[in-house]
């Protein structure tokens, strides 16, 4: 996997052997995606650019739980952050938690968000 992420987007846009694109444009920031075999978003990266570092987001997934890390920089894999993110049998989330730099050796969570879906 890349340990750097370039700024310029790729050309053609490129594609993973399932068909999801692996390369976006949002409002002139570029947004690199990768995505595993059964199309699970894996790796988000915000890629260095002017005085920005840049950021990355891995993602990693079990049963039905999402476990979201954040890093401080696309270059350097330090976590700022960690998200946890519990699913519905629809594949949306119902609870995350959040997990500040401070509470990450102990894996105590600082923040709970709880949402409710209603499905016609």
């Amino acid at each position: 996997m890349f340990s750097f992420f370039a700024p310029a987007l790729p050309s053609p846009i490129k594609s993973n052997p399932a068909g999801n694109s692996i390369a976006i444009v949002f409002e002139e920031d570029t947004t690199f995606s990768f995505y595993d075999e059964f199309g699970r978003k894996t790796m988000d990266s915000i890629p260095y650019g002017g005085n920005v570092e840049g950021y990355k987001y891995k993602y990693a997934y079990h049963q039905d739980t999402v476990f979201c890390n954040h890093y401080w920089s696309a270059i350097i894999d330090a976590i700022n952050h960690k998200e946890i993110f519990i699913l519905d049998q629809q594949g949306n989330w119902t609870e995350k938690k959040e997990i500040g730099l401070e509470e990450i050796p102990s894996g105590k969570w600082t923040a709970l968000h709880r949402r409710k879906i209603t499905y016609y």
